[in-house]
């Protein structure tokens, strides 16, 4: 594809105009907030023409439609280098020649009318008078066309002309330091005296400036042209950013000059079609926009490949932070991408092209694999979770191994939410992302690939994959799998469904555990008693080994106990209702009773303070504005019957601060403080009542015993033996 200068273009017999349409943006690069990217553009294009070097433009995308090029992409640098011309014509003097005249009339900009006249007005602009008689001095070529009888008031209030006047004569803004940025091409070319016939001669001789022209079809370029100018009124982060990831692409160590002009024309055309369904628009203005999905989804996955990159990097790891919605320099993404990584990405795009990916988990969580905007503001975008990050990176892992399809997606985009719900580690991305990494080139036939008897060799996971070989050998066999699956908060983790009492592989009572885990375990919380059911069938020895975790009937502590290996021997037996249940201790009712007393009942087994009672039940408590921890004696039938005589006394009296503070009928904490006889006492879990000071702080000093004075509990079995014992000891004192 041949490169070619604007003057080529403008110039040739071909083109009878070059015509911007209504319904383009209007010159947004003239814009105020702007100025350092004026800046910037044309320090590159008089670098291009005074010193002789060449200023590659990329693409510009247009319908030749009988002898009228219409650009659909690339206004901005067209609008551009028409001033830039324009100016060194006038400057020079070549603008008066009418046959120069005609070609620069062949530009219009028909955004407004108002638009097309100044055009073609600023192309019989008068030269300036050498000096202003009335002020004496120069005035501003803004002021002089300003001063023009043909420069109406009305075209003050005209977004491109204001524009236009910026890049000719620049503004007075300054940086924080107070200098005036050069921001107009009369401030670009006043630093020294310049041969504007050689500048002229330069522009329009040799291809300092170039760019590919690309023709769209016809058929196409209505369709076509809405979907390239979506991105609103000024210039976007993702067009600034576009710019800069195709000047990148160029390098040869990543795409290469050719490879990263075809990469370009999918960014700005191709690939639009993905975006296209899920366009942001405003009925009010007509304004239609694409990219800032367009740039999220791009920043999704160039931020899992910097994680996958630096994660273990401390210093380096910043860099992912960097990845964020504002674009502002594209330093951060140059240290993530690589020639692989853009490969990859190209892959991706070029897969998912013409297809909808659906990210829909069995359970029914679902998420945009293309982000969406979320309301009538267009930085209100679709976010993921970092599971559903993992999913998205599984999904670009999918059509970097090959072309979409609908079966093979489906097996892989289950067992990659089973994976990564189930993932071991929650707060690393990297053993997931791993894992996925082995599975991904085996993608598109992953339930053959999982079915194989040897070991997959992932050192993270290895339950929740070694679950999904032993599915992926049964589905055909038994299909509730998948429903199973999706049931209550199993998410993807059932292997308690097909494992036996021994651990060992048992589909055998599959079916059977399906049907009974519904009664059992039921989907409706508020009719949920599973703890109560389960308890029985775990000897009281056990318990403390299992129970250690949080123990409730909410749905994720029912799934912390259900996916522990400990208890499967009883959870077997108590998913096929066998009578394996054991004797009813204190133990278990205690248990049954605290998780009972109210849906979502919690709290787990504490084993660190024998001391104080071989069997602590241990949760939270709001107490004045902060949760706090909360303990009781559970298990323990002397503790449970002393306490109950003195809560139910009328000659004792329970502390204040414990009498209202009770699970059901336990008294929080991990002893009792009562009051006999204007005697402070204390029950405590090592089944002894000692005698304390008023404050309850210190054991009653006991010359004969450093632990003062106490007796045990075990064999009190009554109101009137406990006061006997009191009595006792007071006497001893």
């Amino acid at each position: 594809m041949e490169k070619i200068s604007f003057w080529n273009l403008i110039s040739s017999n071909a083109i009878k105009k070059i015509c911007i349409p209504t319904i383009q943006r209007d010159y947004a690069l003239g814009h105020r907030k702007e100025v350092y990217k004026r800046n910037s553009f044309l320090n590159a294009l008089k670098k291009a023409v005074c010193e002789k070097t060449e200023l590659p433009l990329d693409f510009v995308y247009g319908v030749d439609n009988e002898t009228m090029f219409i650009p659909l992409d690339g206004q901005q640098r067209l609008t551009t280098l028409w001033l830039l011309h324009w100016y060194i014509a006038y400057k020079s003097g070549m603008l008066y020649y009418p046959e120069i005249q005609d070609v620069f009339t062949k530009f219009s900009y028909e955004t407004r009318i108002s638009s097309s006249d100044f055009c073609r007005s600023l192309c019989g602009l008068l030269p300036i008078p050498v000096e202003d008689t009335e002020i004496g001095k120069n005035i501003s070529i803004r002021t002089w066309i300003m001063q023009q009888t043909w420069f109406f008031h009305q075209y003050k209030q005209d977004p491109t002309i204001i524009g236009m006047l910026n890049m000719i004569a620049g503004t007075k803004i300054t940086d924080k330091y107070g200098n005036d940025i050069v921001d107009g091409l009369e401030e670009m070319f006043s630093d020294k005296e310049y041969d504007f016939q050689n500048l002229w001669d330069r522009l329009t001789s040799s291809k300092c400036i170039v760019f590919h022209k690309l023709n769209v079809s016809l058929n196409d370029s209505d369709e076509l042209y809405v979907k390239m100018n979506a991105r609103g009124k000024q210039l976007t982060d993702f067009e600034n950013f576009k710019t800069e990831l195709v000047q990148f692409s160029k390098a040869s160590e990543i795409l290469g000059e050719t490879a990263a002009l075809e990469f370009a024309a999918k960014l700005d055309v191709e690939w639009t079609d993905i975006f296209w369904n899920n366009r942001w628009s405003d009925a009010r203005t007509n304004d239609i926009s694409i990219d800032e999905i367009y740039f999220a989804f791009i920043r999704r996955y160039v931020r899992l490949e910097a994680i996958k990159k630096y994660e273990k990097n401390k210093e380096k790891s910043i860099v992912i932070n960097k990845i964020s919605r504002t674009f502002t320099q594209f330093d951060p993404y140059k240290e993530v991408l690589d020639k692989s990584s853009v490969e990859n990405f190209i892959r991706i795009m070029d897969n998912l092209r013409g297809h909808e990916i659906t990210c829909k988990s069995a359970w029914g969580e679902t998420f945009d694999f293309v982000p969406k905007y979320k309301s009538e503001k267009k930085s209100d975008i679709t976010t993921l979770t970092n599971t559903q990050q993992l999913i998205f990176y599984g999904c670009c892992a999918y059509l970097i191994h090959g072309e979409f399809e609908n079966q093979s997606f489906a097996e892989w985009n289950r067992v990659l939410w089973n994976i990564c719900e189930n993932r071991v580690d929650k707060s690393n991305f990297l053993p997931t992302i791993s894992e996925i990494d082995i599975l991904a080139p085996h993608s598109h036939d992953i339930i053959s690939y999982l079915t194989q008897d040897s070991t997959i060799e992932c050192n993270h996971n290895k339950e929740q994959l070694l679950e999904e070989q032993c599915k992926a050998r049964k589905l055909a066999e038994y299909p509730d799998i998948e429903v199973m699956e999706g049931y209550a908060f199993f998410k993807g983790a059932i292997r308690f469904l097909f494992t036996g009492a021994n651990g060992e592989e048992d589909w055998n009572s599959f079916a059977q555990k399906s049907s009974n885990v519904r009664e059992l375990i039921p989907t409706d919380k508020e009719s949920r008693h599973t703890i109560k059911l389960l308890t029985p069938y775990i000897p009281s020895q056990a318990l403390s080994s299992i129970y250690f975790h949080w123990v409730s009937n909410n749905d994720e502590h029912l799934r912390t106990i259900i996916l522990d290996s400990k208890i499967q021997p009883y959870l077997h037996n108590f998913l096929l209702k066998n009578d394996q249940r054991g004797p009813i201790s204190c133990l278990h009712q205690d248990i049954i009773d605290l998780c009972e007393v109210a849906f979502g009942g919690t709290g787990y087994l504490q084993t660190k303070w024998k001391d104080e009672g071989e069997y602590i039940w241990t949760n939270y408590e709001r107490r004045q504005g902060y949760y706090h921890w909360a303990s009781l004696i559970i298990g323990n039938e002397a503790y449970r019957r002393i306490s109950s005589i003195i809560d139910n006394s009328e000659i004792f009296e329970i502390h204040k601060d414990q009498r209202e503070r009770r699970i059901g009928k336990h008294i929080k904490a991990l002893y009792l403080n009562f009051r006999y006889k204007d005697h402070s006492f204390k029950l405590y879990g090592n089944n002894t009542i000692c005698l304390m000071t008023d404050a309850w702080e210190d054991k009653w000093k006991n010359p004969n015993d450093t632990k003062g004075y106490y007796f045990p509990i075990q064999t009190i079995a009554t109101e009137t033996e406990l006061i006997e014992n009191i009595e006792t000891l007071l006497k001893s004192i």
